[in-house]
């Protein structure tokens, strides 16, 4: 969520405006979502792909810190075209994660419902914790990019801490010996 609060406020400052563009912008996020959403639900290794898409959110927002810095002084035109496309970009690593992470607790032995029902209240709160905080701290405080390095330096924290348990349920002879650490 910081990082679509972020692609707003670029926005704002590449086109001088945002209300007009809202629906587009907050639908490409959304569409972005649903299409990683499918592409993760079809993956066959959770756990491996849980510290894949775990990168891929971090690495994106680099991605985007950079694109939206060399793209600052782009025509307005240009920009309702660019961040839309970044939205839906942002959306779909966002959304992949989510069935992979709902697949690593099904290998762990937790039920379908009990999975999605901790994931989504987990992803709810994130959001909305994520949406607060972009906007009234580091919007302000920090600005688009550096909110955005602010995003991906959160994301290898917790990259981090996914190797970590990950190596943590590593048995022995370097078998899995558990995937609910995951």
């Amino acid at each position: 969520m910081c990082t679509s609060v972020m692609l707003l406020y670029a926005f704002q400052v590449m086109c001088g405006y945002v209300y007009e563009w809202i629906g587009l912008l907050s639908g490409a996020f959304i569409a972005g979502t649903a299409l990683g959403g499918l592409a993760g639900a079809a993956v066959p290794d959770g756990k491996r792909w849980l510290v894949t898409a775990d990168a891929a959110v971090g690495a994106a927002a680099i991605v985007f810190a950079i694109v939206i810095r060399l793209c600052s002084g782009m025509s307005p035109a240009a920009a309702m075209w660019l961040v839309p496309c970044l939205g839906a970009a942002a959306g779909f690593v966002t959304g992949f994660e989510f069935p992979v992470a709902a697949k690593v607790l099904e290998e762990a032995g937790m039920d379908a419902s009990g999975a999605g029902g901790r994931l989504e209240a987990a992803d709810h709160m994130g959001a909305c914790l994520g949406a607060v905080f972009a906007g009234v701290v580091m919007g302000p405080a920090v600005g688009i990019f550096g909110g955005l390095l602010l995003v991906a330096c959160v994301k290898a924290i917790s990259l981090a801490e996914l190797v970590r348990m990950g190596r943590n349920a590593t048995g022995p002879k370097g078998g899995s010996s558990s995937v609910a650490s995951v």
